[in-house]
């Protein structure tokens, strides 16, 4: 037997060890650590300590090739036919200018009546080219998508659940939002489907309308608070991202509030997600005292929201190599109003950046040396083979591998110490919590 390259070894508190395999997901808790002399001399010093080691895969058959296996468990879930989900950007254009928005948003700009033949064509060869196909995701994103929910959206919708629908597939709806364009009327169409939102807020009532406003100044917060109200009410599943930073972070404690009136039953409709803008975030988990106060002051309103009976996100585990980002599966695909395909969401859609384009009779003309490299740029790098949280990670997604294809070094640049962090925050997400 051979000692496993995705161990980890944390002390605790109380004289214990965490002993953690990333290949099995399986974790040991050594109670009394005052003899550990390593995972080699714990295997030998007993037959069943070295069974419990087996069982978790810390030790494995000498034959096995662990890099192998985690390449084998990528090409599963990334080219899952079973599953199919396609984004669309109806427009680029939105009705507010939030100041952390990494996209370039385009005035005027709309999905035309040619794009949307075009597209429908895609989705009717979309379910016939895959026979094993038992859902079908539609997922509108952009801009704000419902500024071309009559014109695009809908028209789409129709089309795709006719379609799953005589081939006996389940269909879903998601909307990528800022939640101000929902009316009654829209959310009596979409409660037939299976559909789900997920609606940001920039922080309590004055901080958020600092961030969101309309063309003349409207403010956006009460307005949005009562159309993720009508959503869980309605059966439609939101999740509410609450973005936060170090200035705005005490702000955010009013929103429990505003939603303190919603029915007990409905609260398992809404999910509440806290995130930190992207441009707020520290380097390393916790660079300032600030910073471990920000999520302390999180972790105390994530318990108050799910002691009032409301789901959140903020202990969900990441899914590793075992459920990467929907941009990574090869049965992914994004449309861009203006028919540029795209594999990730989170870049600017400009033609440069595309991926391919969809053509007048419905199929996708792909760059075929860009995908090839796409392909198989995931989890080579020599420095992932020898990482002890590989198999959390994969060597990071698709996008960041092409965009760090040349370096050998880590595309996170994790220490040692960052390791222990993200294990020990599984530990706490998969079994503490």
């Amino acid at each position: 037997m051979k000692e496993s390259i995705f161990n980890s070894v944390i002390k605790l508190g109380n004289n214990r060890l965490l002993i953690y395999n990333a290949l099995s997901d399986r974790f040991l808790i050594l109670r009394d650590a005052s003899s550990f002399r390593g995972i080699r001399n714990l295997y030998e010093s007993s037959t069943s300590f070295a069974k419990q080691l087996c069982e978790i895969g810390t030790f494995i058959n000498d034959d096995k090739n662990e890099v192998s296996a985690v390449n084998d468990i990528i090409q599963r879930t990334d080219n899952d036919d079973t599953f199919f989900m396609l984004h669309i950007n109806p427009t680029l254009d939105c009705n507010f200018r939030c100041w952390y928005c990494y996209e370039k948003h385009l005035k005027g700009s709309m999905m035309q009546s040619d794009t949307l033949e075009c597209l429908k064509k895609y989705i009717f060869r979309t379910f016939e080219k895959f026979p094993k196909l038992k859902k079908f995701h539609l997922a509108f994103f952009g801009g704000e998508p419902l500024m071309g929910f009559a014109s695009a959206v809908k028209p789409l919708i129709g089309t795709s659940s006719e379609k799953a629908a005589e081939k006996g597939i389940d269909f879903a709806i998601s909307f990528t939002s800022n939640g101000y364009l929902i009316t009654p009327e829209i959310i009596e169409y979409l409660k037939q489907f299976n559909c789900a939102f997920q609606i940001t807020l920039d922080g309590g009532e004055s901080a958020h309308n600092r961030v969101r406003y309309g063309k003349g100044g409207e403010e956006s917060f009460r307005r949005i608070i009562d159309n993720i109200k009508r959503l869980a009410e309605a059966d439609i599943r939101c999740v509410c991202r609450i973005n936060y930073t170090s200035d705005n972070i005490e702000s955010t404690e009013s929103i429990y509030n505003a939603f303190d009136e919603l029915d007990g039953k409905k609260r398992k409709n809404l999910e509440i997600d806290f995130q930190r803008v992207w441009q707020d975030r520290p380097a390393f988990e916790y660079e300032t005292e600030r910073d471990v106060e920000i999520d302390n002051f999180v972790r105390k309103q994530i318990r108050r929201y799910e002691e009032s009976g409301f789901r959140t996100s903020y202990y969900k585990p990441q899914g590793g190599i075992w459920n990467s980002c929907y941009a990574d599966k090869r049965n992914h695909v994004l449309v861009n109003f203006n028919g540029d395909v795209f594999n990730c969401t989170a870049r600017d859609f400009n033609t440069e950046n595309r991926s391919g384009f969809l053509n007048d009779v419905g199929k996708i003309e792909w760059k075929k040396e860009y995908m090839a490299r796409r392909w198989n740029c995931k989890f080579i790098k020599k420095v992932c083979h020898k990482c002890r949280i590989a198999p959390l990670c994969g060597g990071g997604c698709r996008q960041q591998a092409m965009e760090h294809y040349d370096s050998e070094q880590c595309i996170y640049g994790y220490t040692e110490e960052d390791k222990d962090y993200i294990v020990l925050n599984r530990f706490e997400n998969l079994f503490v919590k």
